[in-house]
């Protein structure tokens, strides 16, 4: 496992975990500022999941054209 994917498991699992930990807040105190955290944080975390697959993709393309490229 390369250092890319370590560093956005750390953030996916911050972000998410975040996110889970003021959904519970808010579904045990009702108060609106934790489901706004709750939001926010799951936001962040579909960014970074969205971010991580885009750049993944991207590598294999650029990795691609660079093979047909050289051959």
């Amino acid at each position: 496992m390369t250092v890319f994917w370590w560093i956005v498991g750390v953030l996916l699992l911050g972000t998410g975990g975040t996110a889970a930990v003021t959904f519970a807040l808010y579904v045990s105190s009702g108060e609106d500022r934790y489901m706004d955290v709750a939001r926010a944080a799951w936001r962040w975390t579909v960014v970074f999941a969205l971010g991580a697959f885009n750049i993944t993709i991207f590598k294999h393309i650029i990795l691609t054209l660079i093979s047909i490229w050289r051959s």
